[in-house]
């Protein structure tokens, strides 16, 4: 398979006919397999619902830094799931917290006042030591980011949404307060992604 030293998208063969598939839409959320070769990382392309897609390239290995982060996050999701996935966060944390994604997150994470709305949230995620990804390969426990426009999976009336990448039972996931709760739902396409050191 040909490599192509890309970070925005992924150029693709298709496994069975061996033929050219053309370039990932920008933006397409990329998975690593695990599997890398030199200054190259092989990637699956996700589906809107975090399942892979079939095809799969190989991108700039760089956007592979970090993988063993996020671990505020990840242990967040682990006392989660063993608590049986309790909607509310006041089950988990004491004070609960506003019944917005923002609010909930920002409360989850014991962060002070971020932004007003999730939408902005990320010009102000550096300053908490969060980083931005430069592309779109994602790693369980980033916080993920969806503007307030219309093409937004989750534009939250205008206000953006803002949850965790995570990895339910080999499926990409979104986990957030969304509807009145906590809860896993399909991943669609953050606008921006972030991990922390």
């Amino acid at each position: 398979m040909k490599r192509f030293p890309t970070t925005a998208t992924a150029m693709y063969n298709d496994p069975q006919a061996r033929d050219y598939r053309g370039p990932v839409d920008r933006g397409t959320p990329l998975r690593w397999t695990g599997e890398r070769q030199g200054n190259y990382a092989q990637v699956v392309a996700m589906n809107p619902d975090g399942s892979d897609q079939r095809a799969r390239g190989w991108v700039d290995a760089r956007l592979l830094q970090g993988v063993s982060q996020n671990m505020q996050g990840l242990s967040l999701f682990r006392k989660w799931l063993d608590a049986g996935r309790p909607t509310s966060s006041a089950r988990l944390f004491p004070g609960g917290g506003p019944n917005t994604c923002l609010g909930s997150w920002r409360r989850m994470m014991g962060l002070d006042s971020v932004t007003r709305h999730a939408k902005d949230a990320g010009r102000k995620l550096p300053e908490f030591g969060f980083r931005k990804r430069s592309g779109k390969v994602y790693y369980p426990g980033d916080t993920v980011i969806y503007g307030g426009h219309a093409g937004s999976s989750y534009r939250g009336g205008g206000s953006g949404h803002i949850g965790f990448y995570m990895e339910v039972d080999g499926q990409g996931q979104l986990w957030s307060y969304l509807n009145g709760g906590w809860q896993l739902s399909s991943i669609g396409n953050p606008d921006e992604v972030y991990y922390q050191p």
